[in-house]
């Protein structure tokens, strides 16, 4: 919460929380912090807050310029000592932005001491700057020798193999060369390799770009027979 690029009315000290950073105090009605991001996809996204206050009643507003995307009721979390995590969830564009968090009502007192987006589901389409710019990163991607696919031209199904010391949840979107997502899935990687079988059969022959998350992004070439 401290990392705001410009705020008004409200101070930062070390947090009681489990962190063991920074937290913002002094938080009135009327004040506010902006926070610059820059986001790879539209979509929804679950936006949680971690908030201590003595009293129930306080509002936060979400809001991108002028609009408020959505309003955080603040709960009674027992002193400005005790830690609670809300959440709500918002839609925002793509591409870099500035968030503001602004005070709507504070009742008592109220401390933030951090806040995330966290992605829950894609647009189905990406808009034209953003598809570009993927479709560049998958030339620069695609002699990674740690990402392999097979057979690539593909008749019904593939082989997609990842090589790396990344544990954890690998995320695959599968998108025409027109920006709009095909498929989507979702595999938990418990070693150095991850292989599964995913099936295309039912989509038309052309170009795809796999887009592969785990924890950094990157991006390989498909042809569809």
């Amino acid at each position: 919460a401290e990392s705001y690029t410009i705020m008004s009315g409200v101070v930062t000290q070390p947090t009681t929380d489990i962190d063991g950073m920074e937290e913002v105090s002094s938080i009135n009605t009327n004040d506010w912090m902006d926070y610059s991001v820059n986001l790879p996809y539209a979509g929804t996204y679950t936006v949680s807050f971690r908030v201590a206050s003595i009293k129930g009643g306080s509002k936060l507003n979400i809001m991108n310029d002028s609009k408020i995307l959505a309003v955080i009721n603040i709960p009674n979390t027992g002193s400005l000592k005790m830690w609670q995590t809300v959440t709500t969830t918002i839609s925002l564009n793509s591409g870099p932005q500035t968030l503001r968090i602004k005070a709507n009502k504070i009742a008592g007192g109220l401390n933030l001491n951090w806040w995330q987006l966290q992605l829950s589901s894609i647009s189905s389409t990406l808009n034209t700057t953003a598809f570009q710019l993927l479709f560049i990163d998958v030339q620069l991607a695609s002699d990674n020798d740690h990402i392999k696919v097979f057979p690539n031209p593909v008749k019904d199904k593939f082989t997609f193999q990842l090589q790396n010391t990344f544990e954890g949840l690998v995320k695959i979107d599968l998108w025409n060369i027109n920006g709009l997502l095909q498929n989507q899935f979702i595999f938990k990687k418990t070693g150095n390799l991850l292989q599964a079988e995913i099936s295309v059969k039912n989509l038309p022959a052309g170009e795809y770009i796999l887009c592969i998350s785990n924890g950094k992004q990157k991006n390989t070439r498909l042809i569809k027979l």
